[in-house]
């Protein structure tokens, strides 16, 4: 399942634009909020994912989490005890999907959202 940007060879090595690999030990659940499909391999599976989505993954440590904007051809796959999520596209594409967070608005975007409908 290898396309231009990302590469795999014959001894299992992959080559991608940007990715993240977290022990399986870690790692509690994944929210996968978009179109996906999931395929087993030898070693554990791989999620293709079809979908612009933001995956969290929740780590069993002091609640914390992980969050990744992805895109259509991303993948996320478990091989042994790694989970390595795949980015196939250069950084400047996942600028353009990300969403600031409530804590990143300016005073006057907040103010707007908080005022009443006007009749």
């Amino acid at each position: 399942m290898a396309n231009e940007n990302t590469q795999q060879n014959g001894d299992g090595a992959v080559e991608a634009q940007s990715g993240v690999l977290i022990n399986t030990i870690q790692v509690q659940s994944i929210d996968v909020p978009a179109k996906f499909s999931r395929e087993k391999t030898s070693d554990g599976w791989q999620i293709s994912l079809h979908d612009a989505c933001k995956v969290v993954i929740n780590l069993t440590t002091s609640m914390r989490k992980i969050e990744i904007n992805l895109i259509e051809g991303d993948r996320i796959e478990k091989d042994g005890s790694d989970i390595l999520v795949i980015r196939n596209h250069p950084a400047d594409v996942y600028r353009s999907h990300s969403q600031p967070s409530p804590l990143a608005r300016s005073r006057d975007e907040l103010l707007q959202q908080g005022e009443p409908a006007k009749v």
